[in-house]
């Protein structure tokens, strides 16, 4: 699952792409998505930075899924 952030007006404004869930933090692109994670019941902790477009501030992050075994 990939949650793109990008920088508005003194926040970061995250969304899980095609789940139609939002977040938003002032404190970090990171924060932002890990606030989506935690809505989606998923690990924060399996987020994992994929890009950055700094002169457009975007972020992707990338949710890692785990597998059962």
């Amino acid at each position: 699952m990939i949650i793109i952030v990008r920088q508005s007006t003194g926040a970061y404004l995250a969304r899980a792409k095609g789940m139609g869930i939002t977040a938003s933090c002032t404190e970090s692109p990171l924060c932002a998505a890990k606030c989506v994670a935690a809505k989606l019941d998923r690990n924060p902790d399996l987020l994992e930075q994929v890009s950055h477009d700094q002169g457009q501030g975007v972020y992707a992050f990338q949710l890692r899924e785990v597998q059962p075994g």
